[in-house]
């Protein structure tokens, strides 16, 4: 599972020209912030804000080292009510962060690629009508070659945000996203991401994976400044991929509707792209507003240093009441390692132990699925495993003996 290995602030992307464009988006999310009505007028002011990732380790065009990411970043706002062009805002960088992101943790070891990612923070404060629904957008090429993706050298970006109109449903900001995720991942450890963001509102929030939106790269330019009025076009997903099913996975990849944990299993190495919309609701069930985050993440793989693992059984009749064995094995003392046991009896929900090798009494013969998770607390280091065991009765023997079969002097 994947650890930030360190968050670097950077100065050195000064000597970059900001006329330099890379080639290479990871990732990104746009979010607003109603700061009120602009008293005596018409309007409400509010902050725009977007998130952007770039893979920086790639070349730009003219061969230009790194990732750089512009400044400003020229969004186009709409009517939402009609997708009739308002103006174009310049949303200034308000810093720029280097991430070291790699599979490895606390868990695995021999992930084989380090990610250098770039990171970049825009917003700008802006006046808007306060009678009208707004939508803003920024569309950009190109992405970094995900395969779960047709054609994907052709495949751009495109980000949008709605906000509703003032008038309507009042001072409203947009959830907010957590800035900070992982980017790569191991193959065949569990995926635990929280993906969730908070409302200052109090408004209800409904997670979804969906299919991001394309900026095809048969468009002109890099960027489309005024970005063409929506709709626009969804990512295609190579088969067997979809967006509800995005990375080949066994649990398949979900996201809860509710909490925004992503969970799952990715099962193949490779480059992935990820879509998720966040749905804002009011307390009447009005739709407020909707993102999509994209994220593209790396599946490596890594050599697990912590492996949890029962005792083999080996003795079929010995009664109700067993005695399990930890076999887990990792790169540190086990014994020091916290564990949860659930022993599988059908209904039962304090059919568990924290101990590290416990005893357990059946409540009646049969067979039951055992599992043991290793730091089941750490999404980052944690390994689960599953054992049919087989409980029975204590086996009873007696021998009967005739006493005319059975001598003293008899040999």
């Amino acid at each position: 599972m994947n650890k930030y290995v360190c968050y670097i602030l950077v100065f050195f992307a000064l000597v970059f020209s900001s006329q330099i464009k890379a080639t290479h988006l990871i990732g990104g999310f746009f979010s607003y912030e109603c700061l009120g009505p602009v008293a005596g007028t018409n309007n409400a002011r509010y902050v725009l804000r977007a998130v952007l990732f770039k893979d920086s380790l790639n070349r730009g065009p003219g061969g230009a080292a790194g990732a750089v990411l512009e400044n400003p970043l020229t969004v186009t706002l709409f009517n939402q009510a009609n997708n009739n062009f308002i103006r174009t805002i310049d949303l200034q960088r308000d810093s720029l962060v280097v991430l070291v992101d790699s599979g490895a943790g606390a868990c695995v070891v021999g992930t084989p690629v380090v990610n250098i990612i770039l990171k970049g923070y825009y917003s700008d404060t802006v006046v808007l009508t306060r009678n009208r629904p707004h939508k803003y957008v920024w569309r950009r090429c190109c992405r970094n070659n995900p395969d779960n993706v047709v054609n994907p050298a052709a495949s751009g970006s495109t980000f949008f945000i709605d906000i509703p109109a003032f008038n309507q449903v009042g001072c409203n900001t947009s959830p907010q996203l957590a800035a900070e995720q992982p980017f790569s991942f191991c193959a065949g450890v569990d995926i635990n991401l929280d993906l969730s963001a908070t409302d200052p509102d109090g408004d209800s929030i409904v997670y979804e994976l969906c299919a991001p939106l394309d900026f095809p790269r048969a468009s002109t330019g890099f960027t489309q400044v005024p970005a063409n009025p929506p709709p626009y076009p969804q990512v295609v997903f190579q088969a067997p991929a979809t967006a509800a099913n995005p990375i080949p996975s066994n649990p398949a990849i979900t996201i809860d509707p509710n909490t925004g944990l992503l969970t799952g299993v990715p099962t193949s190495t490779g480059k992935y792209l990820i879509g998720f919309c966040v749905k804002e609701y009011n307390s009447n069930g009005i739709l407020l507003s909707t993102t999509i985050r994209d994220i593209q993440v790396k599946v490596d793989n890594c050599i697990l240093q912590v492996t949890s693992a029962i005792q083999d059984q080996e003795r079929f009749c010995d009664g109700l009441t067993i005695q399990f064995r930890n076999r887990t094995s990792s790169n540190v003392d086990s014994t020091t390692i916290p564990y949860k046991w659930d022993f599988g009896v059908p209904g039962l929900t304090n059919d568990t132990s924290r101990l590290r090798e416990p005893i357990y009494r059946f409540p009646a013969p049969g067979f039951y699925n055992i599992t043991l998770i290793a730091n089941p607390e750490n999404p980052n280091c944690r390994d689960t495993t599953t054992t049919l065991f087989e409980v029975r009765p204590r086996l009873r023997t007696s021998i009967e003996a005739s006493d005319s079969n059975l001598c003293a002097n008899n040999s």
